[in-house]
């Protein structure tokens, strides 16, 4: 056997290993050997490279090795997938899907491509994030400048959405924001620390926009059956919910926002094929919207024609 294929082996050995660790917590020397027709001492040197991750006990079991008990443990893999969309994102059936897909994509016979996030790239973002991490886990009062002002906030939870990092927390008024990772300026991690709102931990977990609200409005929304297709392969408005579909393949959606802004552009981009049934205060607002940028872009368009040199005959 060449050392190209011994090497593939071992990293095949390796991150099957590492695999059950995450998802069960321990593995066994003898298993692991029968497992993959190698001897025990083979298996002793594997899991001697993981080095500090692991410790062994007397009937070689190895389990991950928690240094400290006052630090977070290590998320089982089911855990992890579940907490971070892979669970929906990819499509898992039955007990090993989900260790076989990860080793699928590993060795790229699967290759996922994630919308253009927004980076973290300055060693001033970076620390920003940690700190905000070690201020949530320890429930500390923290001081950010942010877009000009001073704001004392309890942070809550760092959430990606939509490709973009924020801090959720409650201001001074113990209103809850998101506030950009990469535009605080300035942070001050106190001493003091507040007791967190379960129900804003509950808001949180169904939250799937940046509008941050506890009281958030109900829209109606038709959307015709050319784009409907659309709007059932993924979730396009916020907290969209299909509540019926029509013979025709018409949906009736209810979206839940924070403000109209939250919802109007969207909107725009996919007319004439939609339209807001209810409230009607916010169907007539969005038609006026749509009004007065007729109006706009009429006389924009006047203005430029005015312009345009005639020419000579």
């Amino acid at each position: 056997m060449d050392n190209s294929s011994r090497h593939e082996r071992l990293v095949n050995r390796i991150t099957l290993i590492l695999l059950q660790l995450f998802k069960d917590g321990a593995v066994s020397r003898y298993d692991l050997a029968s497992r993959f027709k190698v001897t025990e001492r083979t298996i002793y040197r594997d899991l001697n490279r993981l080095g500090e991750l692991v410790t062994c006990s007397k009937d070689g079991i190895y389990h991950i090795n928690i240094r400290n008990e006052a630090e977070d443990k290590l998320p089982s893999l089911d855990s992890l997938s579940e907490k971070t969309g892979l669970t929906e994102l990819l499509p898992l059936s039955g007990e090993d899907s989900l260790r076989n897909i990860l080793t699928a994509i590993e060795y790229k016979r699967i290759r996922i491509l994630p919308l253009p996030p927004e980076i973290l790239n300055s060693e001033l973002q970076k620390k920003t994030f940690s700190c905000l991490d070690r201020a949530i886990k320890e429930s500390l009062v923290c001081v950010i400048h942010y877009k000009g002002k001073s704001r004392t906030l309890h942070p809550y939870r760092l959430m990606n959405l939509k490709g973009v990092w924020y801090l959720a927390a409650t201001d001074a008024e113990l209103m809850i924001k998101a506030f950009r990772i990469s535009a605080i300026e300035w942070l001050d991690i106190k001493k003091t620390t507040f007791v967190p709102d379960n129900d804003i931990h509950d808001y949180l977990d169904s939250e799937d926009d940046a509008w941050f609200s506890m009281n958030k409005m109900e829209v109606t929304v038709e959307v015709l059956p050319n784009i409907a297709r659309y709007f059932e392969r993924r979730n396009i408005l916020p907290q969209q919910n299909i509540i019926r579909k029509s013979l025709d393949g018409k949906l009736i959606i209810t979206t839940r926002i924070a403000h109209r802004e939250q919802l109007f552009p969207t909107l725009r981009f996919w007319l004439p094929n939609v339209r807001i049934v209810s409230p009607v205060t916010e169907a007539d607002a969005f038609v006026e919207q749509l009004s007065q940028y007729t109006v706009q872009l009429t006389q924009e368009n006047d203005l430029v024609t005015d312009n345009v040199p005639l020419d000579n005959a």
